[in-house]
């Protein structure tokens, strides 16, 4: 009975690491579900820094302003994940660092300097996560025809965590703390090493360059208009300055 069950559960797992194609879609769904879910502690962190720290809206605006600054380094991190290691590994890393993170944010009352470090840190991992799962995106999906549908997964499985995130967020805020809404966070992170596990990656042999050069390589894209198009349609999107943390403040103080 034992080896019968063994036999069978052998077979499916050979059959899911034979699903190439819908472990590929599995990491693209898991990693921006997680970056979706990701915001969970944030209304827990401004009822923190507004009510307890009583910080002002700029104040506010600054500290969160450091934290996007994790994202800005994004080529630096492409180059080191093209050229060290393999995506897998980095992705494995990345979540290993992030339930590290979560855990102190989570367990332990920090002195702000070190909040902000950790909060920090956590970015740079989703950053980090966010490329290289992303040049997963790019390279299998154009060896089967599938980016389009691939990131149409993403950006479905990105919004739904964000309403998820809103209204349990609000929850843990009136009703715990944002060392809470951390700690909930390990969960999804460790559901991420499933598809990492499954997901059959190609060994490809890299030949390694300095990152100078790869940077000069980048002037080619910033002569191609359609790419300009798309920065400043992009920079527009997300430049709201009435949104975010001054809105939050509003809703707060005006609409308690």
């Amino acid at each position: 009975m034992l080896k019968k069950f063994m036999n069978i559960t052998k077979n499916i797992m050979k059959n899911l690491k034979n699903n190439k194609i819908f472990w590929i879609y599995g990491l693209s769904a898991l990693c921006y579900f997680i970056q979706g879910i990701e915001s969970l502690p944030s209304l827990s962190l401004f009822a923190y820094f507004k009510d307890v720290l009583h910080y002002s809206p700029d104040k506010q605006m600054f500290i969160r302003s450091i934290l996007h600054l994790a994202w800005f380094p994004k080529i630096l991190w492409g180059f080191c994940i093209d050229n060290y290691f393999s995506r897998k590994i980095w992705i494995t890393i990345s979540i290993i660092i992030d339930i590290i993170t979560v855990m102190v944010l989570g367990l332990w009352s920090l002195p702000l300097i070190f909040l902000i470090t950790f909060m920090s840190l956590n970015a740079m991992d989703s950053a980090i996560r966010d490329v290289a799962v992303d040049g997963t995106m790019c390279i299998e999906g154009k060896k089967y025809r599938i980016t389009g549908k691939i990131q149409s997964i993403q950006w479905i499985f990105v919004t739904i965590p964000a309403i998820i995130s809103g209204l349990l967020g609000g929850y843990l805020a009136d009703n715990f703390n944002y060392k809470i809404a951390f700690l909930c966070l390990i969960p999804f992170y460790l559901l991420m090493f499933i598809p990492v596990y499954f997901y059959r990656e190609e060994r490809v042999i890299r030949t390694k360059e300095k990152i100078i050069d790869t940077i000069k390589k980048y002037k080619i894209i910033f002569k191609n208009k359609g790419f300009l198009w798309a920065c400043i349609f992009l920079f527009l999107y997300k430049f709201n300055p009435s949104f975010g943390t001054p809105l939050e403040y509003i809703q707060s103080n005006g609409f308690k």
